[in-house]
């Protein structure tokens, strides 16, 4: 069982071995695009921070260099320590160029062209670094004795020299381009652009993402080069407005950058959390329980139900929810398999912990009850729809059953009121007899310091974390 997932292994082969958010067909959409043009291209993969897209990406290069594409993968928050985002950008290409698989006289020509943009892009960053002081404190030892006239020679100095930069700049942009058109050409054929992924733009610095950004368009907006940026809208706009303000317009700000846009569907329920389950190998932990006890042979079902359901009402990014399971796997590390889990409790409070930790904190205090926490959870219309469910009704009635005697009592009361009304609707009087029957069990079944015993197992997960 392990405490801390790796990133998945992607199968060069079946890159959709591990597929398990469904996205081949995105892949294939993608895929389909991006072999239809032969011009420059920046592509957006629109997606939350922590729903995969890294993954997806890698998924999709493999898929690419399968079908004979030449591909570049830049993470840009491993590179975010670079002050000059073209330096980087180049270098990412430099490494790969040893990866290429092509005949020793076609490489010699890809590093000759190569070699060429190296030139021009050393005169780019050498005149975008600022000048001025060296040129206004050069052979200046006192600013006192500055008189106008030896003001007036060093800021024509300096406007002359501004001057020649641009234009020398702007000759050796064409340049660059020239040469990175011919590269583009040598490493792959006329109908398979070269796509170069740019991924973790999320987690950079604001100014090193914007500049990436600006990078990748300004200086590679050549013929048979598509750029896919892997971002967060949301996340990339807080930093335009940081950097901007936050009158700017963000959209406007990134249609100068972004020629497309591709929004991840939203992947299948629940199949995440299987997925959690055997990478995390608690398969293996379930059937040793099991085969110490048969009272344990729901737990996973227990598990996997009501996290599959509450990390969907709660709308956790995939992140989110490995970062619970990372927490359940503490929890079970350090609970022998003989033990009892209360699992459907233990699934409960891991998710409120994680959806808000001050609605967690109060309401294991004794702060507020049941009444509060199912309209904090399931106001929404999924949320209603689920209590209307088994599993629904299960949660419901294990909230009330551990809630302060006097809201319990009352509570009960009010569904066996329910129950005894003879024109009551149907499903109403069935989720009334439901959730009275499963507190009549839980009062057999359970000890009542239950819930004491769940939350002191999630402050021992506590002390390990950050």
């Amino acid at each position: 069982m392990k405490i801390k997932l790796n990133n998945i292994n992607i199968d060069k082969k079946n890159p959709f071995k591990e597929d398990i958010l469904e996205r081949k067909e995105s892949v294939e959409i993608l895929t389909q695009l991006i072999s239809e043009t032969q011009d420059s291209l920046v592509l957006a993969i629109d997606s939350l921070w922590g729903t995969g897209k890294t993954t997806f990406v890698k998924m999709w290069q493999m898929h690419l260099e399968n079908k004979g594409f030449s591909t570049l993968y830049f993470n840009a928050w491993e590179n975010d320590f670079n002050d000059d985002a073209l330096i980087a950008l180049i270098g990412e290409i430099e490494i790969a160029i040893d990866s290429f698989e092509t005949e020793n006289s076609k490489l010699d020509k890809i590093q000759y062209n190569f070699e060429k943009i190296k030139r021009a892009a050393s005169v780019l960053i050498k005149n975008s670094i600022p000048i001025a002081l060296k040129y206004a404190s050069a052979g200046v030892l006192d600013y006192d004795d500055l008189t106008e006239k030896a003001i007036g020679e060093i800021t024509e100095k300096i406007a002359k020299n501004e001057i020649n930069k641009y234009e020398e700049s702007k000759h050796i942009l064409t340049e660059f381009k020239e040469h990175l058109e011919n590269f583009a050409k040598e490493i792959t054929d006329s109908e398979k652009p070269i796509v170069f992924f740019i991924d973790e733009l999320d987690r950079c610095r604001p100014t090193y993402a914007l500049q990436v950004l600006e990078k990748a368009k300004h200086f590679f907006n050549v013929e048979n080069i598509v750029f896919v940026l892997a971002i967060d809208k949301n996340q990339i706009g807080n930093s335009i407005k940081g950097i901007y303000g936050l009158d700017m317009d963000v959209d406007g700000y990134l249609r100068r950058f972004i020629d497309l846009n591709y929004h991840l569907p939203e992947p299948p329920k629940g199949a995440f959390v299987e997925a959690l389950f055997k990478r995390f190998n608690f398969n293996k932990y379930f059937e040793e329980r099991t085969n110490q006890s048969s009272n344990f042979r729901n737990d996973k079902e227990h598990f996997v139900s009501i996290f599959s359901e509450l990390f969907s009402i709660l709308n956790f990014s995939l992140r989110i929810q490995e970062q619970c399971f990372t927490q359940i796997s503490l929890v079970f590390k350090t609970t022998p398999v003989s033990f009892k889990l209360y699992p459907i409790l233990l699934a409960v409070l891991i998710s409120i912990k994680n959806y808000n930790l001050d609605l967690y904190k109060r309401y294991i205090n004794g702060n507020i009850d049941s009444n509060e926490i199912m309209t904090e959870l399931f106001s929404s219309k999924e949320g209603k729809e689920f209590l209307d469910s088994h599993y629904g009704n299960v949660i419901e009635a294990y909230l009330i059953y551990y809630d302060s005697t006097e809201v319990k009592e009352q509570l009960i009361e009010k569904y066996r009121d329910i129950k005894d009304n003879q024109d009551i609707n149907k499903d109403t009087y069935r989720k009334a007899e439901k959730i009275i029957s499963i507190i009549n069990d839980l009062d057999f079944a359970v000890a009542h310091n239950v819930k004491d015993y769940v939350v002191k197992k999630i402050e021992i997960m506590d002390r390990f974390q950050n």
